[in-house]
């Protein structure tokens, strides 16, 4: 004869009606047997709700930042900023190849062009460091742009007032096209979400 497969002591006497085993009189209870009961008496533990916060905290990833995700403000004046150095990168390298073919591979053009090269780069970074929350970057483009805007708009309307031709060509409008786009991410930069955001992301900095 069979013994429980519960108390392995006593001769089986029932078949557990949930997990088949052989079950003595003892170890039995109605049709099943005490361990079965015992996994049905377990209160079930439900999972803690989610965070509200957890939507809005950026996953860990090796190359972004800890901290809520920058709103719709920063990241379209990233956006506008990446759009404008992209658009000025033709007639840059147009000028620049226009001007050393004139000069005939002097160094001072040469330098000249360096320069400028290093400019795009460091107008790149500066842009990249704002979509990361970096305020100090953020300040660099309120300040340099917040003195050179004024100046680059008054000189295209009192070139437009005289009536200077180089004004209406094609270049023209590209470059009042990154005009707009950088005037645009200097309003999205000073809106209260923005500084809000880059108060936030001083504390993973």
């Amino acid at each position: 004869m069979s013994t429980c497969h519960v108390c392995s002591n006593r001769a089986a006497t029932h078949r557990c009606s949930s997990c088949g085993r052989l079950i003595c009189e003892d170890c039995a209870v109605g049709q099943q047997c005490t361990l079965c009961q015992q996994a049905l008496q377990q209160p079930i533990t439900q999972p803690p709700p989610p965070s509200q916060t957890t939507p809005h905290v950026r996953q860990v990833d090796p190359f972004l930042p800890e901290g809520p995700l920058p709103p719709r403000s920063v990241s379209a004046a990233v956006m506008c900023l990446y759009v404008a150095l992209i658009a000025g990168m033709p007639y840059m390298a147009l000028t620049w190849s226009n001007t050393w073919n004139e000069a005939r591979g002097e160094a001072a053009v040469g330098v000249g062009i360096f320069f400028g090269a290093c400019l795009i780069v460091a107008m790149a970074v500066v842009a990249g460091k704002i979509g990361r929350g970096h305020n100090w970057a953020r300040l660099t483009f309120l300040i340099t742009f917040g003195c050179l805007g004024p100046v680059l708009i008054g000189a295209g309307v009192l070139l437009a007032l005289l009536g200077d031709e180089r004004v209406f060509s094609p270049w023209s409008i590209v470059s009042v096209v990154q005009l707009g786009l950088q005037v645009s991410a200097f309003v999205l930069l000073v809106k209260p979400e923005s500084r809000r955001w880059f108060d936030e992301m001083r504390q993973y900095m």
